[in-house]
């Protein structure tokens, strides 16, 4: 795939400069039954994966900042549960062991179970665009939103100062989560994404990838081994063969 005249990177900033070279964009498309043209989470790995494979780079989730539950009810009465996720990838060169960290923000709204699911592919969707600066063709600055609601109340300066003011100080009284309580609230997404699409084993090797990063090393070998012997779709065999080669390496099977 690569020239082998060119040299081999050498560290993760190098590794992801070649990606960046081969995957410059990434097509929106209509999908899943919606009226408007959006690049899906599979869109980019699609495009991605193979040159990830290529330069030796892997990422997986290293840290779950923050995680907000909560609901509210949309202009037709529905209430819709919300989940707001902020979460950093690592990139890592397997040759170098160099790595970047990339934090995001993921949200999603869902009627059922699926928030937690939708902020954490959007996370990981957008971790992958960004750090690679993939382009989609979506440019919201060259275009206003049209037909925005009136505001409800119009605010003041000294409004504006006055909650300015309340929220720094929120901010800065907010005590830092201790690293149990930050797994907790990890696996606890995990969990949920995991319960609202079964058959994403994605979700799966992404949860056994962060309980191995924390030495958590019996949990991340029985998800391994629940992977390795699951039914997957066709596009999941690849990570279900990495999955099983893993076990095989622990020799736990």
């Amino acid at each position: 795939m690569t020239d082998p005249e060119k040299p081999a990177p050498e560290n993760i900033a190098q590794a992801l400069a070649a990606v960046m070279q081969e995957v410059g964009y990434v097509q929106k498309k209509k999908q899943g039954g919606v009226s408007y043209t959006f690049a899906s989470e599979s869109d980019f790995i699609q495009a991605i994966r193979p040159w990830f494979l290529e330069y030796g780079i892997v990422i997986h989730p290293a840290e779950v900042s923050d995680l907000r539950l909560g609901e509210y009810q949309t202009d037709k009465g529905r209430i819709m549960l919300r989940t707001v996720v902020i979460m950093t990838y690592r990139f890592t060169h397997a040759p170098s062991d160099t790595h970047i960290d990339v934090m995001v923000t993921g949200e999603g709204a869902d009627i059922g179970d699926k928030s937690a699911n939708k902020a954490l592919t959007g996370a990981y969707k957008y971790a992958l665009r960004q750090a690679l600066l993939i382009e989609t063709g979506d440019d919201p600055d060259k275009s206003p939103s049209e037909g925005p609601e009136p505001l409800k109340k119009q605010y003041t300066d000294g409004d504006r100062d006055r909650m300015g003011d309340k929220f720094r100080k929120r901010v800065t009284k907010r005590p830092e989560k201790p690293a149990a309580e930050k797994d907790d609230l990890a696996q606890r997404a995990y969990a949920s994404a995991f319960e609202a699409e079964s058959t994403n084993a994605q979700i799966l090797w992404d949860r056994a990838q962060l309980l191995q990063q924390r030495g958590r090393s019996d949990r991340a070998r029985a998800i391994y081994r629940r992977i390795a012997e699951g039914t997957w779709q066709p596009n999941y065999r690849s990570l279900q063969d990495q999955a099983e080669r893993t076990v095989q390496k622990n020799g736990t099977r």
